[in-house]
């Protein structure tokens, strides 16, 4: 069940707070309020450097609920969201969207958890 605390956060350039998040801090919030998991900050990082750090995620096969939904927004932007009920939660610059994962099947490059 998706909290609706979530989708009024606004967008801040590398925020990791309820004030406003891009959307590595939006994932890394979400993950650790709704399930205890605490990843790393990334501070000082934007999103594309944030996903580069190769070792704190391992890549599965299968979509599952709270994965991180590694996106390619347009040519060379990497982007994250996150899983949960068939819906890639994700943050923009408008605002987090809300989007069934069948909306966004060919930009999705791929379903990570963080080890």
């Amino acid at each position: 069940m998706i909290s609706e605390r979530w989708l009024h956060i606004p967008y801040r350039h590398m925020g990791r707070t309820e004030d406003g998040c891009d959307c590595w801090g939006f994932v890394r919030l979400v993950l650790q309020e709704e399930k205890g998991k605490t990843l790393p900050a990334f501070d000082g990082m934007d999103e594309v450097e944030g996903m580069q750090q190769i070792r704190f995620f391992k890549q599965i096969p299968e979509a599952e609920n709270w994965c991180i939904v590694r996106i390619e927004e347009r040519k060379g932007h990497l982007h994250v969201g996150i899983l949960i009920d068939g819906f890639v939660l994700h943050m923009t610059h408008q605002g987090v969207l809300m989007q069934r994962v069948r909306q966004l099947k060919s930009v999705i490059k791929g379903y990570y958890t963080c080890v």
